[in-house]
């Protein structure tokens, strides 16, 4: 198809944009700004384009596609994110890329002939910003996958058979270049997801050998739910898991917030840390004031479950460790074990939160004293503290 199309003397001049493509376009890794060449590649060219749509489907537990609109007259919209449930909405139901996914084939609708109230929403409000052709091609990927891009001429009379052959060799040549794209969202995603933002792009950038390892000092956080052997026994497997999951949720939105990175879930427990890469005291102020958070956001939800959050400042070992070929990207040391031992102490001494002398020395806000407790595997007793809220 595209040496057919190339052969195309008539109207515009495909084969520059191709040689764009498989030359400096295929090495542009962000993919608004390869969106937004290949639309100026495409003018230049001669194709008669108004606006065109990259769209990318995506593996996101929250999302389901991303996308960019690229306009002639310079206008562009970036990181366009569509989340779950778009499929159920009536701005997708019956539009132009519902039927691309779903037969898997072009659909070109001539604006300029008319339309009428059958027609989609979108090529209405098209038509009302002076579009006169509509097309939209799947880009087939491997595995079965697919995505899409739409095209749309404000041209008198829309699109010609000429121009239509030359959009279809040329989503054939994109489809492996939108994959790469689609290849590199995935590894973000999974890497976000499954390690952390700040960790995943660590991982991303190389850091992928065992024994990569940094010091790091950071306020760390160790949290558990209460009672959580019992609630496994009490309720059914479903709901224990919602409950935990509305936990693990409203820690993680605390702790992002505040400016710290969820590393692990260990069980019913979340390791995080607030790196201080500032000074010692931002850090135990992020920390402590994202435990209160926490706490805050759990008891407006119905059914949550309680949990203790012990905090500690100190240096802990950061990178991939693990056996040859299974790698974890976590923190260790003395420093993680102490926090989780102070944690323990949050339901005999009845606090949700409590501190070691070390944060309740740098983070600048009143921490009442709750005395000396022995923790296991230190010879020494050591001083806990129930914060305040920040700010008072």
């Amino acid at each position: 198809m595209i040496a057919a199309a190339l052969s195309r003397t008539g109207g515009w001049r495909l084969a520059p944009v191709i040689d764009w493509l498989f030359g400096h376009g295929r090495f542009i890794a962000d993919a608004n700004q390869f969106t937004r060449e290949l639309g100026e590649r495409m003018i230049v060219a001669g194709a008669p384009v108004m606006r065109m749509r990259m769209m990318v489907r995506i593996l996101h537990p929250l999302l389901t596609s991303w996308s960019a609109i690229w306009q002639a007259d310079g206008r562009m919209e970036r990181d366009i994110l569509q989340p779950h449930g778009l499929e159920k909405r009536s701005v997708y139901i019956g539009s132009p890329l519902e039927q691309v996914y779903r037969t898997r084939k072009p659909f070109r609708r001539n604006i300029a002939a008319g339309l009428t109230d059958r027609d989609h929403l979108v090529l209405h409000e098209i038509a009302a910003e002076g579009g006169t052709d509509y097309l939209a091609m799947p880009l087939p990927l491997t595995k079965g996958r697919l995505s899409a891009i739409t095209l749309v001429s404000g041209r008198a009379g829309g699109f010609d058979d000429d121009d239509i052959a030359k959009f279809e060799a040329l989503a054939e040549a994109l489809s492996p270049i939108v994959e790469t794209f689609m290849v590199d969202r995935l590894a973000g995603v999974v890497a976000s997801t499954y390690i952390g933002p700040r960790s995943g792009a660590r991982v991303l950038d190389g850091a992928i050998k065992r024994g990569d390892i940094e010091q790091l000092r950071a306020a760390i956080w160790f949290s558990d739910i209460r009672g959580w052997s019992r609630l496994t026994r009490d309720l059914p497997p479903a709901e224990a898991v919602a409950r935990a999951n509305a936990y693990f949720e409203t820690v993680e939105n605390a702790i992002g917030e505040a400016g710290g990175e969820m590393l692990k879930l260990i069980g019913d427990a979340v390791l995080a840390i607030f790196p201080a890469a500032e000074g010692d005291r931002p850090a135990c102020t992020a920390a402590i004031a994202a435990a209160h958070s926490a706490q805050r956001a759990a008891k407006t939800k119905p059914d949550h479950v309680g949990f203790g959050i012990g905090l500690h400042l100190g240096t802990v070992i950061y990178g991939n460790v693990g056996a040859p070929t299974r790698l974890d990207f976590t923190v260790m040391g003395e420093a993680v074990n102490f926090t989780a031992r102070i944690e323990k102490l949050c339901r005999p001494l009845a606090q949700p939160i409590v501190v070691s002398a070390a944060v309740a020395n740098a983070a600048g806000t009143a921490c009442r004293d709750l005395g000396r407790h022995a923790l296991a595997g230190w010879d020494e007793p050591a001083a806990v503290f129930a914060p305040e809220p920040i700010g008072q």
